[in-house]
C-alpha cells in the first residue's frame, strides 16, 4: 500500500453508508488524512474524529475543489466510493429508477479529476488506488437470494474500464453482502485496499467468504431437437429492432419460429426514395448535394452527415421489415424512444392490438460516445445509460413481467473486461448482467438471457474501430454466424447459465505497476474461523500459524505485485515469533514489501518482514526474508547424491500418535520412514487433497504450504531420535523451489545434518519426486532444541 507520509490524503465519497464512519478511522490509524465526499442533504451528519467531511462541489467546479484538498492535506493517494443502498424494490421495474442513476453518474464525472493525481501517487513509488464498494449480496449478483438494486452493478463495469485506461493505478470493486456489519465491513475494504493481487478486478463478501468472477469458456449450444415454447402467435418486443445486429437477430428468429414482432427505433420510418436502394454512402452524399443546390440550398458538412444517415436508417429499417415478412414473421414498427417511459407504453399498448399480448422482449437499444473518461461530459453518459438502464426499466414497465415467457438482453463484453473509452457503456450493460440474474429470481418462469456479445462486423463497429481490433487479435462476429450463436442461446435458454459470453473478450492486458523501489504494505486480520486447518497445527492446545504458510503468503504477494513472474527462492528466513491464536484476540498482521535493486536480467527483489501490533501498541516482529522471483525458474532437474530410496520402511503412524509429531490430519503426509542414522533420515510422502475452504486464507497456488510442512517434519522425526528433544524451525538460509507440489502425489525427502549443538540443530532437505525431478531445496534450515518442546507435543498428540 502507498506509505500515506508521501500521498496521505483519502478521498472517501459516497451518501447514507454506515461503514464510512469505522473505515475512515481505521484509515486515520494508519496515517491517512481522510475527506468524507458527501451531498447537500448529508452535510450536517457527523464525522469521525479527524475526519473532516466536506460538500462535494457542483460539477464545473470539481476539478478545483480536488486541487484545493490537495494543497490542505497533501498529494491525493486514494479514493474510495461506498454506495448508498437503495430499497430493492418489490416489482421488476422499480428496483431500476431514476434515482439510481444519480450516486452513479456522480462517481463518474468525479472520477474524471482523479485520474492525475492517482497517477502521480503510482509512479511516486507507492500506490495510486481506486475502490468501488457496492451491497449488492455479497456474491457479485450471482448469489440468487439477494434483493439488490442491478443499477449498483455499475460500478463494476467502471472498476473494470479504469484498469485499462489507467494501469498504473490500483481499481478494485467490491460488493459487500448488506447483512455484514459496519465494522468487519470497514476492516474487508481495508484488506482489499491493501491487496497486492493488480489482476484480481473484483471480489465479493458473503455467505461464500471471499468470491470473485470468472470466465468459463464454453461452446455455442446447438439448436435442440424440440423448439422451445416459440409459436407463431408469440410475439417479441425488440427495442433497437429495426437496425443492426438487434435487426438480423430478429430476421433469424422469424425464419426459424415464423413469430411475431414490435420493433422500437428512434428513426423514422418515411419511405425513401427509389434511388436509395442500391446507394453506397459516396453516392448518397452526391445524390444528397445535387438535390440542394438544384433548389439552390447550401448543406453543411454536419446537414449532410445528418441527411445521409437518416436516409441509411430509414432505408435500413425498411429492408428488417421486408426480411421479416418474407422469412414468415410479422413485424410492426415504432418511432419511439426508449429512454421514453409513455412512448414505450403507448407503443407496445398499441403494437399488442394489433398482434396479440406480448410474451418476450428483447433489448437491444445502445448508443455510443466513445472518449476516455477524463474527456468524458454529463451528457455522454446519458446518452449511453439512457438507452440501456432506464430503457430495460421503461419495458419493463410497459410490459409486466409476470406475463413474460422470454427476455434477452443485449449486454457486452466490455461489462466483463472493460474497453478503453468505454467507461460508461459498460457499466450500463453490467447493469443488464445484474438485473438479469435478479428478474430470474423474481420471475422463475421466464427464460432469461444476457448476452454479453464480442464486437459485431458491422453495427456499430466502424472500419477504423474493426482495423484497431485486428491489431489486438480481437475477432469480430460475422453476421450470420451471430445470428446463427443467438438462434442457440435462445433455444437453450433456461438450460445454461443466463450470462453468456459470445465473441472475443475486449482484454488489454494491464501494464505492470513498476515505480522505482516499490514499498508495499499489506494488512490481514487472521482468524480460526477463517482457517479451519489451524486446529490441526496447534502446540499444547493453541494453534500456531505453519511457519510455511507465513512465507507462502509472502511468496503469493510478491507474485500478485509482479504478474508474470514466480517466487522461486527466499532466503535469510527467520521466525523472530511464531503467530499463536491463543483465543484472547485475533492477530491483525502487516506484511511489508521493500523492492531492492533486480539481481539479474528477468529477476526481481523483495525484503519481506511480517509484524502485528503488541498489546501494549508496540510492534512485534514475527518473519523476515529476501524473496527473489523469476520469468522462468532454473531448471530443478539436478541429481540427488546417493542411490535412490528404498521402497519400503517403517510405517510413519506411529510418530503422529505417540507425539513425536504434533500434526493433525491436515497435515499428516509422511507415509514410511525409509532410512535413518546419525547423518540423516529419508522420508516417503503424500499428502492427501485438502478442500480448498479449509486452506482459507493460505491457498495453495505454485507453492504449497501444507505440503512442504510435511517435509520439514522429517527434522523433528530427527531430532527425536538422536537428540531426544522437540524441535520447531527458526531460521532458513536459503529455500528455492524448481516445480509444483500438488496434494495426492507421492514424494521423497532426504535430510542432511549439517551441525548439531545443545540446542540447536541444523539441516539440507531436499524433496524429490517420484520420477526422480527435484522439486525444492531448503538449505541451512535451523532449529530449535528443547525437552520442554517435546512434553507439548505429547500433550496435544493426547488431546
Amino acid at each position: 500500500m502507498l506509505n500515506p507520509s508521501a500521498h496521505p490524503l483519502c478521498l472517501m465519497a459516497g451518501d447514507g453508508s454506515g461503514v464510512g464512519a469505522p473505515l475512515a478511522r481505521l484509515l486515520s490509524e494508519r496515517g491517512w488524512k481522510v475527506v468524507m465526499l458527501t451531498s447537500a442533504r448529508d452535510a450536517g451528519a457527523d464525522a469521525p474524529d479527524g475526519v473532516e467531511r466536506v460538500v462535494l462541489a457542483p460539477e464545473d467546479e470539481q476539478a478545483e475543489q480536488v486541487r484545493s484538498l490537495q494543497e490542505r492535506h497533501g498529494p491525493l493517494g486514494a479514493f474510495i466510493h461506498l454506495h448508498p443502498v437503495l430499497p430493492p424494490g418489490a416489482a421488476a421495474h422499480s428496483f431500476i429508477s431514476a434515482a439510481d442513476r444519480e450516486p452513479i453518474e456522480r462517481v463518474f464525472l468525479l472520477l474524471r479529476h482523479l485520474s492525475s493525481p492517482l497517477q502521480r501517487a503510482a509512479e511516486a513509488g507507492g500506490r495510486g488506488a481506486v475502490v468501488l464498494v457496492a451491497r449488492l449480496d455479497g456474491a457479485l449478483g450471482l448469489d440468487g437470494n439477494g434483493a439488490f438494486r442491478p443499477a449498483s452493478g455499475a460500478l463494476f463495469g467502471l472498476g473494470k474500464t479504469l484498469r485499462q485506461e489507467w494501469p498504473q493505478v490500483f481499481c478494485r470493486a467490491v460488493d459487500l453482502d448488506p447483512e455484514i456489519a459496519d465494522e468487519p465491513a470497514a476492516r474487508h475494504i481495508l484488506a482489499e485496499l491493501h491487496d497486492p493481487d493488480i489482476a484480481l478486478a473484483e471480489t465479493g463478501y458473503g455467505r461464500q467468504g471471499r468470491v470473485t468472477l470468472v470466465a468459463v469458456p464454453a461452446m455455442v449450444p446447438a439448436l435442440p431437437a424440440e423448439p422451445p415454447a416459440i409459436r407463431p402467435e408469440s410475439v417479441f418486443v425488440v427495442s433497437g429492432g429495426g437496425r443492426g445486429i438487434t435487426a438480423r437477430c430478429a430476421v433469424a428468429m422469424a425464419g426459424l419460429y415464423r413469430c411475431r414482432f414490435v420493433l422500437l427505433g428512434r428513426s423514422g420510418l418515411e419511405p425513401v426514395p427509389e434511388w436509395v436502394w442500391g446507394a453506397d454512402e459516396a453516392a448518397l452524399k452526391r445524390r444528397l448535394l445535387d438535390e440542394a443546390i438544384t433548389r439552390g440550398e447550401k448543406l453543411s458538412p454536419p446537414a449532410l452527415e445528418s441527411a445521409g444517415r437518416d436516409l441509411v436508417a430509414r432505408r435500413e429499417i425498411q429492408s428488417t421489415l421486408r426480411a421479416i415478412e418474407q422469412a414468415g414473421g410479422q413485424a410492426l414498427y415504432a418511432c419511439t424512444d426508449v429512454t421514453d417511459a409513455e412512448a414505450v407504453k403507448a407503443a407496445v399498448t398499441s403494437a399488442a392490438i394489433q398482434l396479440g399480448p406480448v410474451t418476450g422482449v428483447i433489448h437491444g437499444a445502445g448508443s455510443l460516445a466513445d472518449k476516455r473518461l477524463e474527456k468524458k461530459t454529463a451528457r455522454d453518459f446519458a446518452a449511453v445509460y439512457g438507452p440501456k438502464v432506464e430503457g430495460l426499466a421503461n419495458l419493463l414497465a410497459a410490459v409486466p413481467p409476470e406475463q413474460l415467457e422470454y427476455l434477452v438482453l443485449f449486454s457486452s463484453v466490455a461489462a466483463c473486461f472493460g474497453n478503453l473509452g468505454q467507461a460508461d457503456y459498460a457499466l450500463a450493460n453490467e447493469v443488464l448482467n445484474k438485473a438479469a440474474h435478479r428478474i430470474q429470481k423474481l420471475f422463475p418462469a421466464c427464460r432469461v438471457l444476457a448476452l454479453n456479445w464480442g464486437p459485431w462486423d458491422g453495427g456499430m463497429v466502424s472500419a477504423e474501430l474493426k482495423r484497431s481490433f485486428e491489431r489486438q487479435q480481437i475477432a469480430v462476429i460475422p453476421p450470420q454466424a451471430g445470428a446463427k450463436a443467438f438462434l442457440a442461446e435462445l433455444a437453450t435458454a433456461g438450460m445454461q447459465p443466463l450470462q453468456r459470453i459470445i465473441g472475443s473478450p475486449l482484454v488489454q492486458p494491464p501494464a505492470q505497476i513498476e515505480p522505482a523501489a516499490r514499498r508495499v504494505r499489506i494488512e490481514r486480520q487472521l482468524n480460526l474461523a477463517a482457517n479451519p486447518f489451524l486446529p490441526d497445527h496447534a502446540i499444547a492446545g493453541k494453534p500456531v500459524l505453519p511457519f510455511t504458510c507465513a512465507f507462502a503468503w509472502i511468496a503469493a504477494a510478491c507474485e500478485q505485485l509482479c504478474p508474470g513472474y514466480t517466487a522461486y527462492c527466499y532466503e535469510e528466513a527467520r521466525v523472530l515469533k511464531g503467530i499463536v491464536f491463543d483465543g484472547e484476540r485475533e492477530p491483525a498482521c502487516t506484511l511489508e514489501l521493500e523492492e531492492l535493486p533486480a539481481p539479474a536480467e528477468g529477476r526481481l527483489q523483495f525484503l519481506a518482514k511480517v509484524t502485528s501490533q503488541g498489546s501494549r501498541g508496540k510492534a512485534v516482529f514475527h518473519y523476515a526474508c529476501r524473496v527473489t522471483l523469476a520469468r522462468q525458474w532454473p531448471d530443478g532437474d539436478i541429481p540427488p547424491d546417493g542411490p535412490p530410496p528404498a521402497q519400503t520402511g517403517v510405517d510413519a503412524n506411529p510418530f503422529y500418535a505417540s507425539g513425536v509429531l504434533f500434526h493433525g490430519p491436515c497435515f499428516q503426509g509422511i507415509e514410511q520412514l525409509l532410512a535413518i542414522d546419525a547423518d540423516g533420515l529419508t522420508l516417503r510422502c503424500q499428502l492427501p487433497p485438502i478442500a480448498r475452504h479449509t486452506q482459507g486464507q493460505f491457498p495453495t497456488r505454485f507453492h504449497n504450504p501444507f505440503v512442504v510442512d510435511v517435509q520439514l517434519q522429517g527434522m523433528l522425526i530427527w531430532t527425536h531420535r538422536f537428540c531426544h528433544k522437540g524441535c520447531l524451525p527458526t531460521r532458513l538460509q536459503r529455500y528455492e523451489q524448481f516445480a509444483p507440489m500438488p496434494f495426492g502425489e507421492p514424494f521423497y525427502v532426504r535430510l542432511q545434518v549439517r551441525t548439531r549443538g545443545a540446542n540447536s540443530v541444523t539441516v539440507d532437505l531436499v524433496a524429490q519426486a517420484a520420477d526422480g525431478r527435484i522439486l525444492n531445496r531448503l538449505q541451512g534450515l535451523q532449529g530449535t532444541l528443547s525437552e520442554r518442546l517435546q512434553r507439548q507435543f505429547q500433550t496435544q498428540s493426547e488431546q
